[in-house]
């Protein structure tokens, strides 16, 4: 009994990190613009993420990290929301595992 409430609270809580991340999608577009979307570079976004710069790397080219690539001097750049949707994304699939 004390393991299925366990796993209920699990699963409320990666419920409550997507009504946060909904929230954020649906302010206002001029309310975004506002907000200053920080930039990572490969080995930042590899802190963030906390993996190593070979995985990050091996991510963007299974397509399960798009990187936004920036013209000037050909950088990978992630945002803030690319790597939180990363994230979300992997906790959401242990959570139904």
């Amino acid at each position: 009994m004390q393991k299925e409430f366990e796993r209920l609270h699990q699963k409320l809580d990666f419920l409550l990190a997507d009504v946060k991340q909904i929230k954020t999608l649906l302010v206002p577009q001029n309310r975004q613009e506002n907000i200053s979307t920080k930039l990572y570079t490969i080995s930042e976004a590899a802190d963030y993420l906390r993996l190593s710069v070979s995985r990050v790397y091996e991510l963007k080219y299974e397509g399960k990290l798009v990187p936004i690539q920036r013209k000037k001097f050909s950088r990978v750049l992630f945002t803030t929301e690319q790597l939180n949707r990363f994230l979300n994304a992997k906790a959401t699939a242990l959570a139904s595992a």
